[in-house]
């Protein structure tokens, strides 16, 4: 008798705007998978999948840039690279000033 692992399929529908988390067997086959979201009314066409061991989503929160303005203004102070440094080739140029004049 096969042990059956199970894992969670994690389905974000863009249909929606949501993120779905389906408990399931781990199966070798992918078409198991696309038949059990088209059962349960997703558009396969519409949604992104994965099979995952975690039944909770990461709350990576704390790891985004601190978008405030203080943090801009600072940012603003720092020392940049000098871009003179990076030479552009004559078709570079050309391509640049070609996007700017349309």
């Amino acid at each position: 008798m096969k042990n059956k692992e199970t894992m969670h399929l994690w389905v974000l529908d863009f249909n929606d705007k949501a993120v779905y988390k389906y408990a399931v067997m781990l199966y070798a086959d992918e078409s198991e998978y696309l038949k059990m979201l088209e059962d349960v009314g997703h558009e396969l066409s519409k949604i992104e999948w994965m099979i995952s061991p975690y039944d909770e989503a990461i709350d990576a929160t704390t790891d985004l840039r601190d978008c405030t303005k203080e943090f801009f203004l600072q940012s603003l102070q720092r020392p940049t690279a000098d871009l003179r440094q990076f030479p552009r080739t004559e078709k570079t140029a050309y391509k640049m000033s070609t996007n700017t004049d349309r």
